[in-house]
Parts: C-alpha cells; sequence; structure tokens
C-alpha cells in the first residue's frame, strides 16, 4: 500500500491558480460524490481520498495499491483534480 500526497500552497501557486483550485463546499462534495460513485468513476488504482481545501493551500491525500513501475498513481490524482475544477492537466503542470 502506497500513501499519496498532493498539494500546493502559497509557497507554490500564485493566488489566482490557488483559487482555481479551491474547492467550495458544494464543489468538494460533488468531487467526493464523484469518487464514491463506484470503482468506475475513481481514478484508476486510487482506493481512498481525502480532500484538504483552505484559501492558501490544496493537499489530496489516497491510498494506493502498490503500483508497478508502469502505473502512475499521481497522475490519476493530477486527472481528478483536472477534471473536478474543469482544468487540463497540462495547466496543472508545475503547481501540483
Amino acid at each position: 500500500m502506497q500513501i499519496l500526497c498532493l498539494g500546493l500552497s502559497h509557497h507554490t501557486a500564485p493566488v489566482e491558480m490557488r483559487e482555481r483550485l479551491s474547492y467550495s463546499p458544494s464543489a468538494l462534495q460533488a468531487a467526493l460524490a464523484r469518487f464514491g460513485c463506484g470503482r468506475d468513476a475513481r481514478p484508476a488504482g486510487i482506493t481512498e481520498l481525502v480532500i484538504l481545501s483552505t484559501c492558501n493551500r490544496l493537499e489530496l491525500y489516497a491510498i494506493a495499491p502498490e503500483a508497478s513501475a508502469e502505473e502512475q498513481p499521481y497522475s490519476h490524482l493530477f486527472a481528478f483534480v483536472a477534471e473536478t475544477k474543469g482544468l487540463s492537466v497540462s495547466e496543472l503542470a508545475g503547481t501540483l
């Protein structure tokens, strides 16, 4: 099992990006509901997820089984954030 942590803060991202990635209570509820909609709706290989979102930071904590060299659990988390926030993965590059 792997514990993954992916995040950004005022130290690593400009205010504009932090504002775009901040989850309002309803957006957080929708993202977690999407995650909980069954195995097909979850990012590949991620079994549990916690999202911490404040005005100055975003952190995702996830549980993934031991990944093989071909699997990239962080890329699945990037894709999940991009999808739930309406961004492209390339917009997140260098931020998370």
